[in-house]
């Protein structure tokens, strides 16, 4: 994570990090993290029970590595002491510990070994001239038509390649930017132009899974859920998508445009020329874009496994081939030597500098199985139940709930399962099942954008620079409440 100096300019935040000092030694979490990646993708391609439990005592292997960062943050420490209460609330209160441990470990390792995967992309992107050429491009458009511009890309790719996206995305806007500043670094200017083009990518990609059909979010629904109508819930989750980008755009003008009046030579940069469109290293990005998608498909077609999964195998092959593109041109030994020698560097400094972030995200997916396990469904079942609330504040009420599970490290698709599972707990459902999943996957997506923890939010942590919790409530905090606040008149609307 960025230190409080970085939050207000990271400087050069494609440089590779450090491993945090008191830690485990690069070397020994880099052989940590690239067993625990092996293990659980043979766990979620079908792995017998010893390769669970190996993995299983991978990740917990890696978490220890991990712990000393405990010490040095405060998220960190928040968690540990979270979880260590939860163990012993489920040796006491759950019907099968074990069984619950197991899911909770698998549940973090495959969030940990999600972050290590996705997070290989960013390392050919950081050296590809194509990303470059085009965020060069992107960052001297118009201002308004550049936030919609990312904003849509966001969403678009992420239909195809879901958190693939922000991975892409984000080196081209950084790039970008720090190529239009030149050897005098970011001014202010820049600075916010970078924060408003990385907030636009990250509140366009996670709305796809309110209607995206290739999300886990509509596999995962219908499965706790019954009497959901598809083709209406596609049909709304469009109208809400469509809503909340416009909300974004209006709400980033009001917000940043006196602050970009009040700097001094205001209006200059929006005269640039944005000169010849780069169809040449567009062309590139979008054959990377198209690779990265046709393994993910291949994987999925053959073996049946989440879109996900699929992506999370692909990330490292694409790696390799994007690699091996840069240097097409050079002579054989001399590509091959300079293909080695990254390689190398990224196993053994790019994957154990991502440690903080691992141990975030395992503990949050840990204890989201934790508390989905000893939660007294049946009880607020009742309490719901006698409450008798109209059911669009229920609505609103499933989407603020999941929203703010993910500021304490709830992972939304355990939010949303604790909640389903307590609709399901009902002897009638309070409201119309196919809004029902909206509000829950609306609340999903919204947790992406504006939870500290989130698996996206790290991701974007990760590749920019910039701290978690400056970009969940610093850049997303207002246009978080305001889409609450948008959602809840939507759900009034459609259930008075």
């Amino acid at each position: 994570m960025a230190g409080k100096s970085d939050q207000d300019n990271p400087g050069d935040s494609l440089a590779l990090q450090n491993v945090a000092p008191g830690t485990a030694s690069a070397p020994v979490l880099s052989a940590a993290f690239l067993l625990l990646m092996t293990l659980e993708l043979l766990r979620m391609y079908g792995a017998g029970p010893s390769i669970v439990a190996l993995a299983n005592v991978g990740v917990v292997v890696a978490l220890l590595l991990c712990i000393p960062l405990a010490a040095s943050g405060l998220r960190e420490r928040f968690l540990l002491l979270l979880a260590v209460p939860l163990v012993a609330a489920v040796l006491a209160l759950a019907s099968d510990p074990i069984h619950t441990f197991s899911r909770a470990l698998a549940q973090a390792g495959f969030l940990m070994s999600f972050i290590l995967l996705l997070g290989l992309l960013r390392e050919a992107a950081q050296t590809s001239p194509a990303i470059l050429a085009c965020g060069s491009y992107l960052t001297r458009q118009r201002e308004g038509w550049r936030y919609l511009s990312l904003q849509g890309g966001s969403h678009f790719i992420g239909v195809i390649i879901n958190f693939g996206a922000i991975a892409l995305l984000a080196p081209l806007v950084q790039r970008g930017i720090r190529a239009n500043a030149g050897r005098s670094g970011l001014d202010a200017r820049a600075i916010i132009h970078e924060q408003r083009q990385l907030a636009a990518l990250l509140r366009g990609m996670p709305w796809v899974i309110v209607w995206a059909p290739t999300t886990v979010t509509q596999a995962l629904l219908p499965s706790v859920i019954t009497g959901i109508d598809g083709p209406r819930f596609l049909l709304l989750g469009l109208v809400v998508a469509a809503v909340v980008f416009v909300l974004g755009a209006v709400e980033d003008q009001l917000r940043w445009r006196r602050q970009l009046r009040a700097l001094d030579g205001d209006g200059l940069e929006e005269r640039k020329a944005s000169g010849p469109f780069p169809w040449r290293a567009f062309f590139d990005l979008l054959g990377v874009c198209a690779g990265l998608a046709g393994f993910a498909t291949a994987i999925v077609m053959a073996t049946g496994v989440p879109t996900v999964a699929a992506l999370m195998v692909s990330a490292p092959l694409m790696l390799v081939v994007w690699l091996m593109a840069q240097h097409a041109g050079e002579p054989a030994p001399i590509a091959r030597a300079a293909l080695v020698g990254r390689l190398r560097d990224i196993i053994a400094q790019a994957i154990p500098s991502q440690q903080r972030e691992v141990m975030i995200l395992g503990l949050s997916g840990f204890i989201g199985i934790c508390v989905a396990a000893v939660a007294p469904v049946d009880q607020i079942a009742d309490l719901l139940r006698s409450a008798g609330l109209p059911a669009w504040l229920l609505l609103s009420l499933l989407t603020v709930l999941v929203f703010a599970g993910a500021q304490i490290g709830l992972t939304p698709i355990m939010t949303v399962v604790v909640l389903a599972n307590v609709l399901g707990a009902m002897s009638e459902l309070p409201a119309d099942p196919t809004l029902l999943a909206l509000a829950l996957a609306a609340g999903w997506a919204l947790a992406m954008v504006g939870g500290p923890f989130s698996s996206l939010i790290l991701l974007l942590s990760r590749i920019s620079g910039y701290d978690t919790m400056q970009i969940a409530w610093k850049w997303n905090l207002p246009y978080s409440l305001a889409t609450i606040a948008a959602l809840t008149a939507i759900f009034a609307w459609l259930a008075p």
